[in-house]
């Protein structure tokens, strides 16, 4: 399934991806201005509900939602809650991608022994905690990058079992996920 982004500069992508890292849903969300996903909470009912930051001015809202117009804000954000039916929504972990503030790389991956976690962190964003997850959810690794650097940290993988796994990494103002493939 190949999805193609809507017309606009900046936009929200959000993905549901089997255990096997196939892709089982995709879509572009988002308006004129800048998008940035805050949080997902996903229902019982198969409902996943989406909290994000817009700068947007038209594009965000459908006609007779609660406020289908830019209301302004701090700095022009405004808040957007997003409500999308997704039967396959329980027991979704929220994975979050970029963040305006950071980036980070995991090189090589996927790898068999030894994959370099890359980023820089700024000091807005408070050290980082980078911590490795199993498939079970369990901590496999754990290691506190400190604020405003950039830094290249080794992480070995190789007395794990090959499969997937999930690098959390979170600060002050950012929280991002990557996919680990241990081979």
């Amino acid at each position: 399934m190949a999805l193609t982004p809507p017309n606009t500069d900046t936009w929200m992508v959000l993905a549901r991806f089997g255990t096997e890292g196939n892709l089982i849903w995709g879509t572009y969300l988002g308006g004129t201005g800048q998008e940035t996903v805050a949080s997902l909470a996903p229902a019982d009912s198969g409902i996943l509900y989406v909290t994000a930051i817009t700068k947007s001015l038209s594009g965000i809202a459908t006609p007779g939602t609660h406020q289908p117009t830019h209301g302004g804000g701090l700095y022009g954000d405004d808040a957007a809650l997003i409500k999308l039916k997704d039967e396959t929504a329980s027991g979704i972990t929220p994975v979050f991608g970029f963040t305006e503030h950071s980036s980070f790389t995991l090189q090589p991956n996927p790898a068999t022994e030894v994959t370099l976690l890359s980023g820089r962190s700024q000091k807005a964003l408070g050290a980082l905690q980078c911590t490795l997850y199993d498939a079970t959810g369990s901590a496999v690794w754990q290691k506190r990058v400190e604020a405003g650097t950039s830094f290249s940290e080794p992480v070995n993988i190789s007395k794990l079992p090959a499969g997937n796994y999930l690098l959390r990494i979170t600060g002050r103002h950012t929280a991002q996920t990557l996919k680990l493939i241990k081979q």
